[in-house]
């Protein structure tokens, strides 16, 4: 069943190559031309001799002179437009079927560039071949072949001819099968160069190669066998490579033989159609140079060996190839150059993974069975480095704000002088910018990175044996806590071995902690000036600009102390020669200073491991604008100045800014301070200040009362109202009389709103503390007299 038009124009291609025979079987005397006036029976005869059925009159068809009808291009358009309508299809096999016969019948017309590019796409990808039509591989080959050497594609002809010397196809009758003659009689331009490939071809040869071992180490040798074998005709020519060329993957050199006939009888040994011939490898090594990767790349493997390939026979190499490097090493490829006067063919053969030529040929030619897997694979183990890298000068501790400091000193304690080269990686979160200097030469550098960071080709230059050199490594300061991993690499190779690199390598962990931690408290203090009045119309004009409120604030003003806590968590003694607070931000519509600074020796304050210390500052923040009286966050940082108690004097001072959490102040909500100062020492008279502090823009009243006491007498109103205008403050002063000394009393003072009828907190300030039941003053003891033990006490509570 015809199943489209393909089929019948293949068909007609058929009918063509009928009717072809026919008209090649017409006889000459109906060739001629006919007489124009045939006579009685014989004209009758011829005409009904032959069926002119949609054919021309015999003479037309096949004339004696004359072209007459072109049989082969009419099979020729029939099987083009075959091809075309089954390529659509594809269906492959049948087009290329196709395209063979096309080319036959090109090349009666001679039309021999036709047929090469008919039928060489076929050749180049060509499925028969791995699927064994080695009969149609034939019919292809001799075909283009034919065509390549008509138009000089010397190129092509020895391809071809390099393919067919193969035994498995037909002997073709007296034809010399000799590749280093294919192009006698062939018109080329220029010297061919051919690249070839198992890959897409097969072809008369084949290769192997087998290590003898699994493993190997650096710095010595291992043996290894590589064996040629042909396959190609018995009564061909020999094949006499130029070069051999051995390519591996991995960390081994290329190995490269040439062809050397001196060679042929040296070590060599023959039995039945095997040869083998030990081979001498020369490692040729550059000039010396300080970079060990410079050096390494210098080294060629090299050996002379007799490398004529005889039909039907296997050459077998033996030698001892040098290990340098470590790692996975595996031969990928075979290289074979043959060079001749007429032109250069390089034939590739690549090994699979799995290699199955896994046979070692021992010394007498005996076979015996590598039982490895991949037998041309080779694992080479590094050579044991001596050389050292150790750390000096390790502290027992590092800390955040600091600089690090890590020297590293590289000691050669191999037996010859070596050439090293340093690699230096820093992996960890948010790394610091680097520098490292290597034996007092000019520091590198390197910005800081987000995860690692790496020095490479550090030169050490040449290190003597048992001496060393020192590089060291500076980490800039970190501003938090972490770890860093560090990996030193040194790469060298020895003086007396210059072509087998050897790498150390040493990792080690930097830890870094915060030198302090501390906690904190902001309580309220009483301003000692001052508010200004909202009835000042000058001391309250707004005309000013921004800048000037900023220098001249004209608005609240509080007083508040910063009370820190801090306890060293180093391991050893720190010197601390400076403490400061700073405000970083008092927003909104606000501003803030510190006052004053602790004094310190002058040696600085010696913190001791596990210690605590405690420290205060006074906050004065103030609103810019006495309009403005809305509450602002203020944001405080507690810096101290510190550095190793073990440092010397002129080292850099470290930095540790620590952030204190953040404060809500200049509220609107009424306050009450109470105050105490000390009027007589000698009575224990006292002074206790209650003021009440009033920024909202309310008229406000508070009643204050104060009962009597055991501990004490006092002189002032026992219950009074006080009225407070808005934005302003007011203080009533109680006389107290202390009737004990050395201890707190504990006044029952209270203070209510009038009109929420709400009791108010009071605050305690200097000499002063609250508990549950209440406000607390300081007594201070008589002259001479003990101070009672003070019972535990509650922390002040910040107002806010």
């Amino acid at each position: 069943m015809l199943h489209h038009t393909g089929y019948w124009y293949r068909d007609a291609a058929r009918h063509l190559h009928s009717r072809r025979a026919l008209a090649h079987a017409i006889s000459e005397e109906h060739r001629r031309i006919p007489d124009p006036k045939p006579e009685g029976a014989n004209a009758a005869k011829k005409a009904y001799s032959y069926d002119t059925y949609l054919c021309p009159e015999p003479h037309e068809e096949s004339p004696l002179e004359g072209p007459g009808t072109n049989h082969a291009q009419l099979i020729i358009d029939c099987l083009m437009a075959a091809r075309a309508e089954f390529q659509v299809r594809r269906q492959h096999r049948v087009s290329a079927e196709l395209s063979l016969e096309c080319a036959r019948e090109m090349a009666r017309l001679k039309a021999w560039d036709d047929v090469v590019a008919l039928l060489r796409p076929l050749w180049v990808d060509m499925s028969f071949r791995s699927e064994g039509w080695l009969d149609i591989t034939e019919d292809l080959s001799w075909l283009l072949r034919a065509a390549a050497a008509k138009v000089g594609l010397g190129e092509l002809v020895v391809s071809i001819d390099w393919e067919l010397l193969n035994k498995n196809f037909t002997r073709r009758p007296n034809w010399p099968y000799d590749v280093a003659k294919s192009l006698d009689g062939v018109d080329v331009k220029s010297k061919p160069i051919v690249s070839l490939s198992n890959d897409n071809m097969t072809s008369f040869v084949s290769a192997s190669f087998v290590f003898k071992t699994e493993e190997g180490k650096a710095g010595e040798t291992c043996q290894a066998q590589l064996a040629v074998t042909s396959t190609a005709f018995p009564d061909s020519a020999p094949i006499v490579l130029k070069q051999l060329r051995v390519d591996f993957a991995g960390s081994l050199q290329t190995i490269t033989l040439d062809h050397s006939i001196e060679e042929k009888t040296k070590g060599s040994m023959e039995k039945h159609n095997t040869s083998l011939a030990a081979i001498a490898i020369v490692e040729t090594t550059g000039p010396e140079s300080e970079d060990v990767e410079e050096t390494e790349r210098g080294s060629v493997l090299n050996g002379r060996a007799d490398l004529e390939i005889k039909p039907g026979c296997t050459s077998v190499y033996e030698m001892a190839i040098p290990l340098r490097e470590s790692g996975e090493a595996r031969a990928a490829s075979v290289v074979l150059n043959f060079d001749t006067d007429a032109f250069t063919l390089d034939y590739t053969i690549g090994f699979q993974a799995a290699n199955v030529a896994d046979v070692w040929f021992g010394p007498s030619l005996s076979k015996r069975r590598i039982p490895r897997l991949s037998s041309h694979a080779i694992h080479v183990q590094p050579k044991p480095p001596k050389m050292e890298i150790r750390r000096s000068a390790i502290l027992q501790q590092y800390y955040a704000n600091e600089p690090i400091e890590l020297p590293l000193d590289i000691f050669n304690a191999e037996d010859a002088d070596a050439t090293a080269k340093l690699e230096l990686h820093v992996f960890g979160e948010h790394v610091p910018a680097l520098r490292v200097q290597v034996d007092g030469l000019e520091e590198q550098s390197v910005e800081a990175a987000k995860e690692e960071s790496k020095f490479q080709g550090l030169t050490l230059g040449s290190i003597d044996a048992s001496q060393s050199k020192r590089a060291v490594l500076h980490l800039s300061p970190s501003d938090a806590p972490t770890s860093y991993e560090i990996t030193a690499r040194v790469g060298y190779h020895l003086v007396t071995d210059p072509a087998t690199p050897i790498l150390q390598v040493m990792t080690f962990q930097v830890t870094i902690v915060n030198p302090f931690e501390a906690n904190y408290d902001i309580v309220p203090r009483l301003h000692p000036e001052p508010w200004p009045s909202l009835f000042d119309f000058e001391g309250t004009s707004e005309t000013a600009d921004r800048e000037d409120l900023v220098t001249h604030p004209r608005g609240l003003a509080q007083r508040w102390s910063l009370v820190c806590h801090f306890a060293s968590f180093a391991t050893e003694d720190l010197q601390v020669v400076e403490m400061e607070a700073k405000v970083l931000s008092c927003l909104p519509g606000a501003r803030g200073h510190a006052a004053g600074q602790p004094d310190l020796p002058p040696a600085g304050l010696i913190i001791p491991p596990k210690s605590m210390q405690e420290v205060k500052f006074d906050l004065i923040v103030q609103k810019l604008s006495l309009d403005d009286r809305g509450p602002a966050s203020l944001d405080v940082a507690f810096v101290l100045h510190w550095r190793r108690g073990t440092a010397d004097p002129s080292s850099p001072v470290n930095t540790t800014t620590m952030s204190v959490p953040r404060s809500i102040v200049l509220g609107t909500e009424p306050r009450v301070l109470a105050s105490v100062s000390y009027v007589n020492a000698a009575t224990g008279l006292m002074h206790l200040d209650v003021t009440i502090e009033n920024a909202s823009s309310h008229f406000l009243t508070f009643g204050l009362s104060l009962e009597p006491s055991e501990e004490f007498a006092f002189s002032g109103a026992k219950q009074t109202t006080l009225h407070v205008l808005p934005v302003s403050r007011r203080a009533v002063t109680y006389r107290l009389l202390p009737l004990v000394r050395g201890t707190y009393v504990r006044p029952n003072l209270v203070v209510r709103d009038k009109y929420f009828q709400k009791v108010l907190r009071i605050i305690p300030t200097e000499g002063m503390k609250i508990d549950k039941e209440g406000l607390l003053l300081w007594v201070p003891p008589a002259e001479g007299q003990p101070e009672e033990e003070e019972e535990d006490e509650e922390d002040e509570v910040d107002e806010t």
